[in-house]
């Protein structure tokens, strides 16, 4: 099993040995500074099909490549803490880098959960008890048919969902870009219109007193109407509405 399917996970801090050594990590203090830990009701579990899911891989502050930060509350002005004893640990499992050297049980914890071979979680387990316990723990779990189909089940939950969310995601950008095409086309169509219309009226505009012009010049020769029109291509009720316009 891995860790970071969440069934698995809960599983694991159900053991009040892992539990301790990983709030320890968490606290950077030793264990042995730790009395006791209670493991309180939890809902992250699905217990029918529409219940909320809940998926522990995923990266919340992708613009940077810490892997893991404390976050606390402070007051916006004064920047005073409001309570030493509430605190968020941000674990991005997906940007734990290969290799890193912070001396920090924390790390190593991260390392664990992230861990896909058999080797690796018995390395691990070499370096502490605590680690010792939760691959023992994994073992257990993965022994045990319940808990595997369980695991299963929800591993293939959250493969449909991501399988879901990122269909979902991909639809979203196709239905957007036929959006952004028609609007696209409208809009290019209206820009169209306006610009064939200033053009039309440039140019009829131009046509125009072109028009003018040539008839008030054969006008002046003292050349009829008819045959202004006749020469200017247009008709007499044109000429005459232009020579009476100027008049």
């Amino acid at each position: 099993m891995s860790p970071m399917v969440d069934v698995c996970f809960v599983n694991l801090m159900r053991n009040p040995i892992v539990r301790k050594g990983f709030c320890a990590a968490i606290l950077r203090i030793s264990p042995d500074m730790i009395n006791e830990t209670e493991f309180l009701p939890r809902y992250l579990e699905q217990e029918y099909a529409d219940d909320k899911l809940g998926i522990l891989d995923f990266i919340r502050f992708p613009e940077d490549k810490k892997c893991y930060r404390t976050i606390r509350f402070y007051d916006e002005e004064s920047k005073e803490l409001y309570n030493d004893k509430l605190e968020l640990q941000i674990l991005e499992l997906k940007k734990l880098p290969e290799e890193i050297k912070t001396g920090e049980d924390i790390v190593n914890w991260m390392r664990f959960f992230k861990g896909k071979t058999r080797e690796e979680f018995e390395d691990m387990a070499k370096t502490s008890k605590y680690f010792e316990e939760a691959f023992n723990t994994l073992q257990k779990l993965s022994a045990d048919e319940q808990k595997r189909l369980e695991y299963e089940l929800r591993e293939k939950a959250v493969r449909d969902h991501i399988a879901y969310m990122d269909s979902a995601r991909r639809e979203g950008i196709a239905i957007g870009e036929k959006l952004g095409e028609k609007r696209g086309e409208k809009r290019g169509e209206k820009r169209g219109e306006k610009r064939g219309e200033k053009r039309g009226e440039k140019r009829g505009e131009k046509k125009g007193i072109q028009l003018a012009k040539k008839a008030f010049k054969l006008h002046a020769q003292g050349i009829s109407d008819e045959e202004i029109a006749v020469q200017c291509n247009t008709s007499v009720t044109k000429i005459r509405e232009i020579l009476d316009i100027d008049n």
